[in-house]
């Protein structure tokens, strides 16, 4: 069994398009596939909330799990909804920065959740 891939992207958008960013974002989700069915385990998108003026301008981050680097490959590459999206975002809410990074989770740990 492979282990799965987190990819987090942050953007830097105007505060006043976020939230036609994040309309974007929901499109996407709906849509995409790989082999005729949704191939993205999990996403996550939103504002930043950062304190003390740690973000560097930063306003929406982006949390996506996939099965493999071949679905992240194919996200990237492949993916008729991804590349959609990328029009949607540029032409209604052009990024002015963009940070996306890949990593296998070696420590990981949750509260547990009572019943």
């Amino acid at each position: 069994m492979t282990t799965p891939i987190t990819r987090v992207t942050m953007v830097k958008i105007p505060e006043d398009k976020i939230d036609i960013a994040l309309q974007g974002f929901e499109i996407f989700v709906k849509n995409q596939q790989k082999d005729g069915k949704p191939y993205i385990l999990s996403m996550q998108a939103g504002r930043t909330r950062a304190h003390v003026n740690i973000d560097q301008g930063y306003t929406l981050v982006a949390k996506t799990v996939f099965k493999s680097m071949e679905d992240v490959e194919y996200y990237i590459d492949g993916c008729e909804a991804h590349q959609a999206f990328k029009v949607y975002l540029k032409e209604n809410a052009t990024p002015e920065g963009l940070m996306s990074i890949c990593f296998t989770p070696e420590v990981s740990w949750e509260v547990e959740k009572s019943s």
